[in-house]
């Protein structure tokens, strides 16, 4: 009987453990921003439960289940051990099933949080109101614990919003010439930042970009204006009519001498993900037309 007792609170637990991630993950995802009507909330609460419910079911269950046997054995730190079996196995699995996908690692961990909770307060009788409290607190902890790489990101967002894209201070031999940069934010590795990486031979005409006049191999410093962050420089250059590449994590770099006139590509990737792209022109008299 008592045996029977016990299987119901564990069915009883996962679904109510179910029913509310269910309800919390619409907010859990942000989706209270977009200004939504009670209608559309239940709506999205519905699209989720189709596609969380399979996994809350087949893990968050099975994970309750083995959590309950392992703690039996226990005559201490049962709470506590019963957080970690949770959220732990919940964190490698969702880093093997959304290794992609960042965001559904921790809301998977935040729904191990609320099995935890209701798991703890119905089988484990938690009768001191402290720990009520802070057993209830864990979930909030953890959707907060959520949304700090975000905060993180909106303050650092907002800093370079205001600092704006510095320019840029080109010396090659001694010439000196200052050009604004393209610029673009490389989030994630986003394909829409790649630079441009295509160099490309100079006409004898003028392109319009600033161009120098070397008479030796083309010695480049950048020095970026108003900038107080560490960068990585990317040159895209021909040779014999490949394109080569250049990487310098200083802020200068050297073209070879026999190269053919043309106009260099290069990327500078800041540290706080912003990329600078801008072109320069090299004239040594070497012209790929033959004009």
């Amino acid at each position: 009987m008592e045996r029977n007792s016990y299987f119901n609170k564990k069915f009883f637990v996962s679904l109510l453990s179910i029913l509310i991630s269910i309800l919390i993950l619409p907010f859990a995802l942000g989706i209270e921003n977009l200004g939504m009507n009670f209608s559309d909330y239940l709506s999205a609460a519905m699209i989720f439960s189709i596609f969380a419910t399979p996994y809350m079911v087949f893990f968050g269950v099975s994970v309750n289940v083995l959590a309950g046997y392992l703690i039996k054995k226990l005559s201490r730190y049962k709470i506590l051990t019963n957080f970690f079996i949770h959220t732990i196995p919940a964190l490698i699995i969702s880093l093997m099933l959304f290794a992609d996908a960042p965001g559904f690692i921790g809301l998977t961990v935040l729904v191990a949080s609320i099995f935890f909770v209701v798991d703890t307060l119905i089988i484990y009788e938690v009768n001191q109101p402290y720990k009520k409290v802070l057993v209830c607190f864990v979930p909030l902890i953890i959707y907060i614990l959520l949304l700090i790489p975000g905060i993180i990101g909106h303050i650092e967002n907002a800093k370079i919003q205001q600092a704006g894209t510095p320019s840029v201070e080109l010396t090659v031999n001694k010439k000196t010439a200052t050009l604004i940069p393209s610029s673009c934010w490389d989030s994630g590795g986003s394909e829409g930042c790649t630079g441009d990486t295509e160099p490309y031979f100079l006409p004898t005409d003028d392109v319009g970009i600033v161009e120098f006049q070397v008479d030796d191999k083309a010695n480049v410093h950048i020095n970026l204006k108003d900038n107080d962050q560490t960068y990585e420089i990317e040159v895209y250059y021909l040779k014999e009519e490949k394109t080569k590449k250049i990487t310098a994590k200083k802020n200068s770099f050297a073209l070879p001498k026999d190269i053919q006139e043309q106009v260099v590509k290069v990327n500078v990737r800041m540290k706080n993900t912003q990329m600078l792209s801008f072109s320069l022109g090299i004239r040594n008299g070497n012209n790929a037309h033959g004009e």
